[in-house]
Formats: structure tokens, C-alpha cells, sequence
């Protein structure tokens, strides 16, 4: 069974599922087969799941390649790719999670507004981003 004879056989399945009952019902056998071949495409490797799995295969029988040792290179490149993208991660320096405040320009600011009022709640709120009592 190929991927598009699956495909349209769990979707069909599904649209009967949930209530579409002019969808004929398939034989249980082709429902068991056709989630077969689901599992199967699920357990490839998911770098490669943009490519068609066909083109890989014709590549192997062509350079005489055993298809599951070209399917564990490419699983094992990918791994190593993610392993080095982690590292290059891990090297950069963390941003900070809130910029640097000059809390002394701050309390100048705080002065200034509650000289301007007395009773300004914009001092207030400046006052507890700062950490100070309004």
C-alpha cells in the first residue's frame, strides 16, 4: 500500500469517525495496513521527512548503497548538526532579561515629577519599578 492509498484511507476513515456516514467503511485489513504504513513513515527520521523517501531509495540502489545504512547516516548527521547547533548555543552569551536601569537618573526623574506634583502617580509607579517605596 503507498502512502497516498493510506492517506486516503485513514482520512476517510476519520471523516466516518466523526459522523459522515455517506463515506463507505473499508475492510478492517485495510485500515490495520494502512496505519501500518502510517507508523512507518512516522518512525523515519524527521530531517528527512521534506523527501520523498522513494528519491532516497532510487539514490541508494544507484550508488549500491544499503538504504537502512544511508537512512542511519543521515540520523546520525542530523544528530550531529543539532549537537553542534546546541554548542554554538550554549557559547553565545545570554541576553539580559531586563536592561540595565540608572536608578540614580531615575530617582532625579522621581524628584523632578513629584516637585512638578506632588501626588503624581507616574513618581509612584517609577518608585516601585525601582524597588523604593512610593
Amino acid at each position: 500500500m503507498t502512502r497516498d492509498e493510506a492517506r486516503a484511507i485513514l482520512e476517510a476513515h476519520n471523516k466516518w469517525r466523526r459522523g459522515d456516514d455517506t463515506i463507505p467503511n473499508d475492510p478492517p485489513w485495510a485500515l490495520g495496513r494502512a496505519i501500518d504504513v502510517a507508523v512507518a513513515e512516522l518512525a523515519k527520521p524527521a530531517a528527512v521527512s521534506r523527501v520523498e523517501w522513494s528519491v532516497i531509495r532510487e539514490f541508494a540502489d544507484r550508488k549500491k548503497v544499503n538504504f537502512d545504512d544511508l537512512c542511519a547516516a543521515v540520523k546520525e548527521s542530523t544528530e550531529a548538526y543539532d549537537r553542534v547547533q546546541a554548542e554554538l548555543a550554549a557559547q553565545q552569551p545570554a541576553a539580559p532579561a531586563v536592561t540595565p536601569v540608572d536608578v540614580e537618573a531615575v530617582r532625579e526623574v522621581i524628584a523632578k515629577m513629584r516637585r512638578n506634583n506632588p501626588a503624581s502617580l507616574w513618581a509612584s509607579d517609577l518608585a516601585r519599578a525601582i524597588g523604593e517605596t512610593p
